[in-house]
């Protein structure tokens, strides 16, 4: 997956076996567009939420030319595939997806944190149907 300021890629540990994804972004482009002030505030936020409504993020990390997020590596997609598959949700799916959506912004409220890019690409399907809120970029 490829975003505004960086690519997603999928990682496996070697020592476990597990995978992840691994958000890297250019420091170069970021500085050019002014967004490091954005990177350190996601950092902030990703550490902070502690939910089952959103990613974990295990580290973060940095060489002299990325910046990397190592993420959970959630396997059901992006909410907005499943949106474009059937185009209208009957009633009570369309609660059950409305209701984790209004949970995780309270949560996030709670903690002082207010979601600034909600759309279905930044919602993630994890393999057990519930969603998972991603990229804290713009969030305060």
């Amino acid at each position: 997956m490829t975003g505004a300021w960086g690519c997603v890629r999928l990682a496996r540990s070697i020592s476990t076996g597990s995978y992840f994804a691994v958000k890297i972004m250019s420091k170069s482009g970021l500085l050019e567009e002014k967004q490091a002030d954005h990177v350190y505030s996601e950092k902030q936020i990703l550490f902070s939420l502690k939910s089952d409504y959103f990613v974990t993020t295990h580290a973060f990390l940095q060489d002299s030319r990325r910046i990397y997020f190592v993420q959970d590596f959630i396997q059901g997609g992006e909410f907005n595939t499943l949106l474009r598959r059937y185009r209208k949700f009957e009633p009570d799916i369309a609660a059950f997806y409305l209701s984790q959506l209004v949970l995780s912004l309270e949560h996030m409220h709670s903690q002082g944190i207010c979601y600034r890019d909600l759309k279905p690409e930044n919602i993630l399907i994890d393999h057990t149907g519930f969603l998972k809120v991603i990229d804290m970029g713009l969030s305060k």
